[in-house]
């Protein structure tokens, strides 16, 4: 249905009822709040109906040429006045036109340096918040935070070394003092059987 309605408004020409419609409304009210380029076609709906009456002057004039007819002087300078009217006013549209262009422009080129502005306090915002946070967890925390994933593999595989360095060490302390009361036992039981033996040979 959408698709049907809008073939059938291309098959019209409703540029004459649309200018009617923003003349009654005033030019001036439907232009405001509108942008450039807008306001550029509005233009040419403002000053609608002097093109189409200098597109039929020029129809005359193209028509008498043709046709090999020499209008009188009155007529001829009557056609000549329409149609200079018809091409200052396109002149003119055209001008007003080329500084809506600018302004354009100039409105895509700040709405662009608003969008890196936000984008650039965005940066600045979220790198301040990094500040606080590190500030807040201290030296220690942030000197763990700048080292790179290699760093910190690195780091904890020194912290492992170490802690089974410790155990291994404390196992052995734990072993030595063993073997020393194997060796003091093994010394008293020889003590007791030479005494023994010295003994018997006394008796005899």
């Amino acid at each position: 249905a959408e698709r049907g309605l809008r073939r059938a408004v291309d098959a019209l020409d409703l540029r004459a009822k649309v200018a009617s419609v923003v003349a009654c409304m005033g030019f001036d009210w439907a232009a405001e709040s509108l942008p450039a380029p807008e306001r550029a076609t509005l233009l040419m709906c403002k000053h609608y109906s002097s093109f189409r009456a200098g597109e039929s002057w020029m129809q005359v004039r193209r028509e008498l040429r043709n046709e090999g007819v020499k209008p009188i002087a009155a007529d001829s300078h009557l056609l000549e006045t329409k149609l200079e009217e018809v091409f200052n006013t396109a002149r003119q549209v055209k001008c007003e036109q080329m500084e809506l262009s600018e302004e354009s422009k100039v409105e895509a080129s700040e709405k662009e340096k608003a969008f890196f502005d936000t984008i650039l306090q965005q940066r600045d915002q979220e790198i301040k918040q990094l500040l606080i946070k590190r500030s807040v967890m201290g030296p220690r925390a942030t000197s763990q935070l700048r080292r790179t994933p290699g760093q910190q593999k690195t780091a904890t595989a020194d912290r492992a070394k170490t802690g089974i360095e410790s155990e291994e060490s404390s196992l052995t302390s734990s072993v030595a003092p063993l073997g020393n009361a194997t060796q003091t036992q093994g010394a008293t039981n020889l003590s007791l059987k030479l005494n023994l033996s010295s003994a018997t040979a006394s008796s005899s």
